[in-house]
């Protein structure tokens, strides 16, 4: 398994943690190329990745979340007061309703299947 930071601070949050089969972000708090470019140092594409995570509704968390999930059709996982966050912050644009998945459990990190 790999844990790392793509970037990390007041200007934008964004890990990757990933193994050879599963692939996640854990805050998009950047921009899409941002984004890409650090993922691409690790040979990873945006279409390979599974989900993302989101801790938070502060901007420098979610910055990058509507182009970039919208590009590749990623899921987005947050609390349910966190995805009532992201759709008041209207600068992230439109975010398909099926994206968004109101909730995450740490069974996401037990390897249980079941959010």
């Amino acid at each position: 398994m790999r844990l790392c930071s793509i970037a990390s601070g007041s200007s934008g949050n964004c890990i990757y943690i990933g193994d050879d089969q599963t692939h996640l972000l854990v805050d998009t708090g950047i921009s899409k190329k941002r984004i890409e470019e650090g993922l691409a140092k690790l040979d990873i594409k945006g279409d390979e990745l599974e989900g993302i995570l989101i801790t938070h509704e502060h901007v420098d968390h979610i910055q990058g979340l509507g182009v970039f999930s919208r590009k590749y059709e990623i899921p987005i996982y947050a609390t349910p007061g966190t995805i009532a966050g992201i759709r008041n912050y209207k600068k992230l644009g439109n975010l398909p309703d099926g994206l968004l998945r109101g909730r995450y459990r740490s069974a996401i990190f037990t390897g249980n299947t079941e959010y």
